[in-house]
């Protein structure tokens, strides 16, 4: 008994120690394991609609690793997580955030477009260690309808030509997506021929842009331009030819011509197809942006001189018309029974020409240098000057041309010649003109021919007398020293 009640008092002393480690290591860890594990969470009061934010996450207690599990409101994007230690993992709108001992991290999120101001709740939870879980307090957030800046581009409008747009020229700013209404007004005598840049119709003078992008439109426009060219004046119930040069028409274009009372048409250099003639009034019809042709009238037999003014105009492709400035024509009184001779031009202001024959052996005080080849009595009236071309005249090179007034000859300088033609200008009231070539020597052993070759040698004859009378002075005088 004595060894037993030994025994139990040695047994009591050698663990009362390790007892009382052990309720002391008990007594103070228990508080420790007892405090629950802690999370906050802080994020912004209201965000935009679309936006990206920030939440950021504190986290103590969970022991040697710990976990937060957020749940997303519905609508919410995760997008990242700092810093990059942190595990994550995601399932739907739940994520879990793993860590080594306490954690302050922050993960970043977009919110959804909405249409109205929307508030929305973040819950989660923080587990410890032994995975045991603790409340996170509930946050809320804002999600406001925000003003965002619409997209804008540039639109810059110019002008090649003469006209006006719609904007003006120069840069303007519109939304993006908006449509633009642009239009061209031509200067007159302009047309307008098309838009460059992204255009809904290039061709139309009114159309639109749409502004996706940066944008540069061009309004071009083309001249339309119509001149004649005709003489200024004409001999009465002559032929001539009119000349027309159009451009800036388009793919196609007309010319109309009003002639004036009395003139007849008489063709054209375009081909039958392409010519209407309704009264007075000519339609020339051609292909093309620009057109060259001439066509050929007969002047009216007048016994005054007469002034006419030729009128007309041009359609361009989308008919609308343009003036052609007006020419005069004065159709001079021309009168002559003669076949080789026409009027090329005269001043308004000769009233009337007459020309006839004259015989060469009437006429008086002849140059002994000049042959007469034929004359004409030329009558005019009026004032001015005016042009004349013979034809069919022998050895026209060698002509010279005479006008003859009180039988006082005079060469004319105003003459062209060129072949068998002869042209020239003369004044109202030269009476008349001669074509003349230079008179021929005679043939030797001819009556005139003694005296002329005499009247040449005289000069040389006399000439050899004097230088003869000179050396035989000098020779006597030499003789006599």
């Amino acid at each position: 008994m004595e060894v037993k009640e030994m025994r139990k008092k040695i047994l009591t002393r050698r663990l009362f120690p390790i007892i009382v480690a052990v309720v002391l290591a008990a007594v103070i860890a228990a508080p420790v394991l007892a405090s629950p594990a802690t999370a906050t969470r802080t994020l912004p009061s209201s965000v935009e609609s679309g936006a990206e934010f920030d939440v950021s996450i504190q986290a103590s207690g969970c022991g040697a690793f710990g976990q937060v599990v957020e749940t997303l409101p519905d609508g919410f994007t995760y997008i990242s997580c700092t810093p990059g230690d942190v595990g994550v993992e995601q399932v739907g709108n739940t994520i879990k955030f793993t860590f080594l001992g306490s954690a302050s991290f922050t993960y970043k999120l977009e919110a959804p477009t909405v249409d109205t101001t929307s508030t929305y709740t973040f819950h989660g939870v923080v587990k410890d260690e032994n995975k045991n879980e603790y409340p996170i307090q509930d946050s809320l957030i804002t999600v406001t309808v925000g003003v965002t800046p619409p997209e804008t581009y540039t639109l810059t409008m110019a002008v090649n030509g003469n006209g006006s747009i719609t904007p003006p020229v120069g840069s303007h700013t519109y939304d993006a997506g908006s449509v633009v209404d642009i239009s061209a007004t031509a200067d007159s005598g302009w047309r307008f021929d098309h838009w460059s840049g992204n255009v809904a119709d290039p061709s139309s003078s009114s159309t639109t842009v749409t502004m996706d992008s940066d944008k540069t439109v061009t309004a071009y426009f083309v001249q339309v331009s119509g001149t004649r060219t005709l003489p200024s004046s004409v001999a009465s119930g002559a032929d001539f030819d009119v000349t027309i040069a159009v451009s800036g028409c388009g793919i196609w274009g007309q010319v109309i011509e009003t002639l004036p009372s009395g003139f007849t048409y008489v063709s054209c250099s375009l081909p039958a197809d392409q010519i209407e003639q309704i009264g007075n009034m000519l339609k020339f019809t051609f292909l093309g942006d620009s057109a060259s042709f001439t066509y050929r009238v007969k002047a009216p037999t007048v016994d005054v001189t007469t002034t006419y003014t030729f009128q007309g105009k041009v359609l361009d492709e989308d008919r609308i018309s343009y003036p052609i400035e007006e020419d005069e024509i004065s159709v001079i009184a021309f009168n002559t029974a003669l076949t080789n001779v026409g009027l090329v031009g005269a001043d308004s202001t000769v009233t009337g020409i007459s020309i006839c024959s004259y015989p060469t052996e009437d006429l008086t005080n002849v140059p002994p240098d000049l042959d007469p080849q034929s004359a004409y009595t030329v009558d005019s009236t009026g004032t001015g000057t005016f042009t004349l071309r013979f034809t069919d005249i022998a050895n026209a090179s060698n002509t010279v041309v005479y006008k003859v007034t009180d039988s006082s000859w005079t060469e004319l300088e105003e003459v062209t010649t060129s072949e068998n033609t002869v042209e020239l200008s003369l004044e109202v009231g030269d009476p008349v003109i001669v074509f003349a070539t230079p008179a021929a020597l005679p043939a030797i052993g001819g009556d005139a021919y003694f005296p002329s070759m005499l009247g040449l040698l005289i000069p040389w004859i006399a000439l050899g007398v004097i230088l003869m009378g000179s050396i035989t002075w000098f020779v006597l005088r030499r003789r006599k020293a």
